[in-house]
């Protein structure tokens, strides 16, 4: 059954974004400002649209050809402003888009954690929120000590430069424990072999130099002559 967001159906909104069986009423002017992906997808006169695939691969009725009844124009929203576009999210569970909207529309109480921050990232990676994905960075930057393995795993899906570096060296001083987690095993097998190499060259770099430790405290000793 068809229903309208609980947190994002605002009456002057003129944009309806589809997520499975919920519909969210939101502004095309935040949406344009806030994403590339929907400042090019509202470039076009589009009436109705199909979001395929992170590809942007797009399927559109254009104004002339939408069968559409007269009072869908305003979502029955009386007095409501025209709906310029319905965009269908297709395969987006509607949590994680009320999520991302939470997000972008800051009058909310939603706040980036760790149950939110990986579909969050994936969707404003997919239809590019710079500002969203800047936010979803600061958050792994300041809590990624608290779950290294978990901020290494997002930082190399979404190319977040920063926290993979410290994430990694995390991982790599932890190795041992970490890589007995079902989650290590959603790093690709180049990146856990990555890791390994730097774990070997790690553990290669300690021996020597307790080696080179061991050797001046044994020159370094006094021989006392009688």
């Amino acid at each position: 059954m068809v229903q309208r967001s609980q947190t994002h159906y605002y009456e002057d909104g003129n944009v309806i974004l589809c997520a499975g069986d919920v519909r969210f009423r939101v502004h095309a002017s935040i949406l344009r400002l806030s994403s590339r992906f929907f400042e090019r997808l509202f470039a076009g006169n589009w009436r109705e649209t199909n979001v395929q695939s992170t590809s942007g691969e797009t399927t559109h009725n254009n104004n002339n050809n939408a069968k559409t009844k007269s009072r869908d124009d305003n979502d029955g929203v009386i007095g409501g402003p025209r709906i310029i576009a319905r965009v269908n999210l297709v395969n987006k569970d509607a949590s994680h888009v009320e999520a991302l909207l939470s997000t972008l529309y800051l009058h909310t109480d939603t706040k980036i954690n760790w149950g939110n921050v990986q579909p969050i990232l994936q969707l404003a990676d997919e239809y590019i929120f710079p500002r969203i994905l800047a936010r979803c960075d600061a958050f792994l930057s300041r809590e990624l000590k608290k779950k290294p393995l978990e901020a290494l795993i997002l930082a190399d899906r979404y190319h977040l430069a920063d926290v993979y570096k410290s994430s990694m060296a995390l991982v790599i001083a932890d190795h041992a424990s970490l890589s007995h987690r079902p989650e290590y095993y959603q790093l690709s097998p180049g990146r856990r072999s990555e890791l390994l190499k730097a774990v070997k060259n790690r553990e290669q770099f300690r021996v020597k130099h307790a080696r080179s430790v061991k050797q001046t405290t044994k020159w370094s000793q006094p021989h006392w002559v009688y």
